[in-house]
């Protein structure tokens, strides 16, 4: 595990204005994000899949016209296959951190860093929803207004769903997931 950066997406530009990002980093990515990770106030984009994470943070560069095989700001391998990811300021300190599903129903919420590697294993939270083969993608919102984010899971092969409330606050190893 760690931060490496070695393959790249290739951007081109199409006629009507739209972007085509064609090249996997770390295995197929799966799935997608955008927000504003390192605090710049900028939007960033997040690619998860395969065993890992790759992040743009510098849109310039990403999206210039012409510009093919742009590599990655920042990518993290893990130890899980990775799949579904969202973005939201989990612990409230004004930086999008990545929350994402992988296999055997794990969860990992990685905590975006002020200074340093943008994310890291050792700054994360890790929860497992039992019964779940793999988290096939991720949503994190308020869903009862209380200020704290809540997260729900979507079993990738049969489509159930669980929710954890108020995951902002809670310590790791999560055990009060809701079933549906």
């Amino acid at each position: 595990m760690g931060a490496r950066r070695s393959a790249d997406f290739n951007v081109t530009r199409t006629l009507d204005s739209t972007y085509v990002v064609d090249r996997s980093v770390s295995g197929p990515k799966s799935d997608i994000a955008v927000g504003d990770v390192d605090g710049d106030g900028g939007l960033d984009l997040v690619a998860s899949g395969g065993t890992g994470i790759a992040v743009w943070t510098n849109q310039s560069t990403l999206w210039a016209t012409g510009q093919l095989g742009v590599p990655p700001d920042f990518e993290l391998e893990l130890a899980w296959n990775i799949l579904g990811c969202a973005l939201a300021d989990i612990n409230s300190d004004g930086r999008d951190d990545l929350v994402v599903g992988g296999d055997l129903g794990y969860v990992f919420v990685l905590l975006a860093n002020a200074s340093g590697p943008l994310f890291n294993t050792g700054n994360s939270r890790v929860y497992q929803v039992e019964g779940f083969f793999a988290v096939g993608d991720v949503v994190v919102q308020d869903l009862d207004n209380n200020n704290n984010p809540d997260l729900v899971a979507i079993e990738q092969t049969w489509g159930n769903g669980a929710v954890v409330m108020d995951v902002g606050i809670l310590p790791n190893a999560v055990s009060n997931w809701a079933i549906y």
